[in-house]
């Protein structure tokens, strides 16, 4: 979810920049958290601002952080005032800094997300554009945007006669790294820009290599599951155009991007191990999704109707084939007449 913060301006006599009497300061709207990993009002503690002058096409600052002081968010250092008549289009960006992403400037970052998923971050991006001292210096809004893609997964079971033990999902074969160049080209009904598919590039190669694994409660399944349960922990992850790998039984056999879930499955009448060994293994499903910035994908599995590594189904049913039923054998014929009473 979006969060809403607000440029607000405090009166002030010490002079810095331009004009003396409105601060640049921020006031924010609470949010609810959800999430460890995503950004939010009630977690953002600080964010970095870059300002261009629209008039003039200068960089009015650049790359200034601002902290959360009470309900507003203050200039680290020296207070920044608004210029007298000039509008200024403002670029925000939060958290100011982490292993996560490198900056490259105020509009661009290469991305990277952690292969530890508890460390994961949401890299947010804001813009608005055009705002003046006369008009906004009782606030100015600033809507921030998720720029990567969130992904959760949910798992049911509709087989009746088994027993699934639940362990951990993975997302795998998929592009670990790509570059987020801001594109202002698009607004929604309240005049913010919005983040497009566009904005993000330079795609790191997606291979089998490239596995984020997620720990997760166990979970136990005894026979039918028909309400799906949600697994532990989400992914944040870049953006991109997913290609799903195709099972064996299908023409043109493709390596692609998948989710599994480590599961154990047993027979429900005698405790027999149908699947999985004795500690669990990976069963997958291909994933063809496009991956946009801003939006969570959730994936509704049945454990059992998955692809096993090498990509045959996990569970083959006993079923009979070639059924055939012998022609009776004739025998000669036996003469029953009356020379032999």
């Amino acid at each position: 979810r979006s969060a809403a913060l607000l440029f607000a301006a405090c009166s002030s006599d010490e002079a810095v920049q331009v004009n003396k009497g409105n601060e640049i300061s921020f006031r924010a709207n609470l949010a609810k958290a959800t999430r460890a990993a995503d950004m939010t009002l009630n977690n953002l503690s600080e964010f970095n601002v870059t300002a261009i002058n629209q008039n003039q096409g200068t960089t009015f600052f650049s790359n200034e952080t601002f902290t959360r002081n009470g309900n507003n968010y203050t200039h680290v250092g020296d207070k920044i005032w608004w210029p007298e008549t000039d509008a200024l289009n403002f670029y925000a960006y939060a958290p100011t800094s982490s292993a996560q992403y490198q900056y490259v400037d105020y509009k661009t970052f290469n991305v990277t997300p952690s292969t530890s998923v508890d460390a994961q971050l949401d890299l947010i991006y804001a813009n608005t554009n055009g705002k003046t001292q006369a008009a906004d210096k009782n606030g100015v809004a600033l809507n921030f945007r998720h720029t990567e893609s969130k992904i959760q997964v949910r798992v049911y079971n509709s087989e009746k006669n088994v027993t699934v033990q639940v362990s951990g999902w993975k997302i795998a074969h998929v592009s670990p790294a790509a570059k987020f160049a801001y594109i202002n080209n698009n607004t929604d009904v309240k005049n913010f820009t919005t983040l497009s598919f566009e904005s993000w590039t330079n795609w790191a190669e997606a291979t089998e290599a490239t596995q984020y694994i997620a720990d997760n409660t166990t979970l136990f399944f005894e026979g039918v599951q028909e309400t799906p349960v949600a697994m532990d922990k989400q992914m944040i992850l870049v953006p991109q155009q997913l290609q799903g790998f195709s099972p064996k039984d299908q023409v043109q056999e493709l390596d692609g991007s998948y989710i599994a879930v480590k599961i154990l499955v047993k027979n429900k009448a005698d405790g027999t191990v149908l699947y999985g060994g004795t500690e669990g293994k990976w069963c997958l499903w291909p994933i063809s999704t496009k991956w946009e910035p801003g939006k969570l994908y959730t994936y509704v599995i049945d454990v059992c109707k998955g692809y096993n590594e090498e990509k045959d189904p996990i569970l083959n049913e006993i079923k009979f084939v070639d059924v055939t039923i012998d022609d009776w054998d004739a025998q000669p014929e036996i003469n029953l007449g009356a020379s032999n009473l």
